[in-house]
């Protein structure tokens, strides 16, 4: 009797543990499930960020966070946002409220704002890097797409709390703001979640190729909250902020007044020379008599990923026409790395480097960019983001 009565609580003592034990697919759909059922979601993020020669993007940002998906599917144009900046390099908010963008700086005490929604392609939004939305997006994607692996690892904590540990694999892809793109190479991944609420608390990516890498840490993450009425309103703001009414930081000098939104436009095109990939100079004075496009791009950007086979197939469409189309690189990366790059991704247009202060002249802060310049040197076109069709129609009328 006393070894029956020894072995039947050890039988149950095992079965209560075993039933403890989570498969890692029960562990991605809870922290999925929770995320998907949400409306909103506030926390707080600590991003670092390193690109190994690009100085600019060495940086680390502490954001509160807040974002309302209710309204959105799979893109963040949908998205109703709000990031609030507390850095060394930057102090401000972004915003989103469904009708207009604003950002505001609160060291030079200007509030920029536009009424028209903008894809990802030119915000510059720290707070959607590593943002909960990518999170959402990607445990969504892991339970949907048996390619995408996901590895568990030693348990670890972060922020005091137990988590569990997952290496994500995704050949032949990687994962932008909007979704998975295309990628020859593998791109790390490494996401943390609680065990007690399966809310995520850490994300890791690396680029093995640009020796470059980020990282978020979560913490105080809480649930649809909803923020005051009064939040989403430029007269929250101090009455001596300066209001500047601008594509969210994507402005033209008045002399040139380029709006990189799909706008004809026809205005002198600032000279330049930069050296290319190929081993000489490119001067846009050298270019004259000729129908020049424009594309300022930067490495691992998705959307100009994207646009490379369309770019490829505009130039190559139209070049015995007289257009010629060059590709500037603007985060000044080594030549090496660009060459490597531009092989990788299959881009055939000449590729222009060192183009830093061009972007800054043409008033380029978001990528993919597009400037078309005509025979006479004039800007004849720009837009942000690719819209093929568009951009199609300015080439033909300049080549009439």
């Amino acid at each position: 009797m006393k070894i029956r009565f020894f072995i039947i609580p050890l039988f149950l003592l095992c079965l209560f543990s075993c039933s403890k034990k989570l498969s890692d697919a029960v562990i991605i759909s809870r922290a999925s499930s929770l995320l998907d059922s949400s409306k909103t979601v506030t926390y707080d993020v600590l991003l670092e960020s390193f690109w190994d020669g690009i100085e600019d993007f060495n940086a680390v940002h502490k954001v509160h966070s807040y974002l309302d998906w209710s309204k959105a599917d799979s893109t963040i144009v949908d998205l109703k946002y709000r990031f609030i900046y507390d850095s060394p390099k930057l102090r401000g908010e972004h915003l989103y409220d469904e009708h207009k963008q604003l950002f505001v700086d609160y060291d030079k005490k200007v509030i920029y704002y536009t009424k028209r929604p903008v894809a990802w392609g030119g915000m510059a939004v720290i707070g959607m890097s590593k943002s909960m939305h990518d999170i959402k997006l990607m445990l969504s994607a892991g339970k949907n797409d048996s390619t995408i692996v996901f590895s568990r690892q030693k348990d670890t904590i972060v922020d005091g709390k137990k988590c569990y540990l997952f290496n994500i694999k995704m050949p032949n892809q990687r994962f932008g703001y909007d979704g998975l793109v295309p990628e020859k190479n593998e791109t790390p991944y490494t996401i943390a979640i609680a065990k007690e609420s399966f809310i995520p608390t850490y994300f890791f990516s690396e680029s093995l190729d640009y020796r470059s890498y980020s990282t978020a840490v979560y913490t105080n993450v809480r649930f649809n909250e909803q923020l005051p009425k009064e939040t989403w309103s430029v007269a929250r703001f101090p009455k001596e902020y300066t209001r500047e009414f601008r594509q969210m930081q994507i402005e033209s000098a008045p002399e040139i007044a380029v709006d990189l939104r799909s706008e004809t436009v026809s205005v002198k095109a600032p000279s330049w020379r930069l050296p290319s990939l190929a081993g000489d100079t490119v001067a846009l004075s050298d270019l004259k008599g000729k129908l020049v496009l424009l594309e300022f791009w930067f490495p691992y950007c998705q959307a100009c990923i994207a646009s490379v086979p369309h770019v490829n197939e505009i130039a190559e469409r139209y070049k015995d026409k007289g257009l010629v189309v060059y590709g500037v690189e603007y985060t000044n990366r080594s030549e090496m790395a660009l060459s490597k790059y531009v092989g990788k991704y299959n881009i055939r247009t000449p590729t222009l480097h060192s183009g830093k202060e061009v972007a800054e002249a043409y008033f380029v802060a978001g990528a993919p960019s597009f400037i078309l310049i005509n025979q006479q040197g004039d800007i004849v076109h720009a837009q942000l983001g690719l819209d093929k069709q568009k951009l199609i129609e300015e080439i033909e009328n300049s080549l009439k």
